[in-house]
């Protein structure tokens, strides 16, 4: 199911680059503000690969350098078979402020390219003054999707069978994710956290803010 993620979520990034690749800078207006998260109170832990750096609270999360994208992992979860986790990849320079147009047009090519893909919310926030693009999606399969992923050529039957077969997939249960797209210096960078259980949610949401608030380039 890794291999098969991680390439839906490269196609995913592919098609947002192409959505905003070009758009130029736009007014920006006052969006609902994520609750910033007080790094000064918290012991960070920082992952890294040779692109980018970013960091996370360590006495919740465990993460490893070098990986592309770079992951962290749920503590509480990481030895079970749902293990809660994030996500984050520099996708491709941009310029510009997002809008709702453009958050209208991720939002409708994310859900025409991944029927398996269902938001639930889809909205502009801030963070640090800087607008954000913040969803929440739930992600589950049937047979249907299957064959039109395949049909589509998102994935082939060789990803199927190194998941273990269509009936492991089918028995995945729907996960829940929040992502946000934000733009650090002159690169946009995608945050998606992976959850299963209600309880989880703030943890991962508190995650994700440290994360976007220290992502930096590697220079």
């Amino acid at each position: 199911m890794k291999r098969k993620a991680f390439a839906a979520l490269a196609a995913v990034c592919l098609v947002l680059c192409l959505i905003l690749a070009g758009c130029g800078t736009v007014s920006e207006e006052d969006y609902p503000p994520l609750e910033k998260v007080d790094l000064s109170s918290m012991t960070l832990g920082t992952v890294s690969n040779s692109t980018f750096s970013t960091q996370y609270p360590a006495d919740k999360w465990t993460g490893s350098d070098g990986t592309s994208p770079l992951i962290i992992y749920y503590n509480d979860t990481i030895d079970s078979g749902k293990a809660v986790n994030i996500n984050v990849q520099q996708s491709g320079i941009y310029s510009g402020k997002f809008t709702e147009k453009y958050m209208n047009k991720l939002v409708e090519s994310i859900t025409e390219s991944f029927p398996n893909i269902e938001f639930v919310k889809a909205e502009l926030r801030s963070i640090n003054g800087k607008s954000v693009i913040y969803t929440e999606t739930v992600t589950q399969f049937t047979d249907e999707v299957l064959d039109q992923l395949l049909e589509q050529g998102v994935i082939t039957q060789t990803d199927i069978d190194n998941a273990g077969g269509r009936e492991a997939i089918l028995a995945t249960p729907p996960t829940d994710q929040i992502t946000l797209y934000a733009v650090t210096g002159a690169y946009l960078y995608i945050y998606t956290g992976t959850y299963y259980e209600e309880s989880q949610k703030a943890d991962v949401l508190e995650a994700l803010t440290v994360m976007a608030q220290t992502t930096a380039e590697v220079k």
